[in-house]
């Protein structure tokens, strides 16, 4: 795994979606707002407002504000997240998308931080007498958990060679 899409991974496991999100649209679309398959895009509100440019797979394009749509805005960590359509056509997409594969890369650090928030919550958590985390279908959940998340980090990594 390259160490800029590890850096990924690891700002959403460490300080969440919004660094993450912010991280990785500054990375692989600077000035540019990535659009998804049908033209959505989830970004930080100082992000979407400062993006000059579409893009959408390989076809990028200036910006049109008119042209928008924005469905939501949510508030998350003390940053807003906006949700917004753009109708640029899609362009030629890859099957080694960056953007998708960042986004891949993204979900599994916060669910790496969400397996960390479940052990730190067990942990301290007792059930007649015992700790939770020595039951053995709790240990089987975490264990398969990980196996996922171990995984997936190598199905997400580098094309060797």
């Amino acid at each position: 795994m390259t160490a800029a899409h590890d850096g990924v991974r690891r700002t959403a496991r460490d300080q969440g979606l919004v660094a993450a999100l912010t991280a990785l649209q500054a990375e692989l679309a600077p000035g540019a707002i990535p659009l998804g398959p049908a033209g959505h895009a989830l970004l930080p509100e100082s992000v979407a407002a400062a993006a000059h440019g579409v893009r959408r797979g390989a076809r990028t394009a200036p910006r049109e504000r008119a042209a928008e749509t924005t469905p939501r805005t949510v508030r998350l960590h003390g940053d807003t997240l906006v949700a917004l359509r753009h109708p640029l056509p899609p362009g030629p997409e890859g099957p080694d998308d960056p953007w998708a594969l960042g986004l891949a890369r993204l979900r599994l650090g916060l669910s790496e931080a969400l397996l960390d928030g479940c052990l730190e919550h067990l942990s301290a958590r007792t059930f007649g007498g015992s700790p939770l985390l020595v039951r053995q279908l709790v240990q089987d959940s975490l264990a398969e958990a990980l196996t996922d998340h171990l995984e997936l980090g190598e199905l997400l990594g580098p094309d060797p060679g």
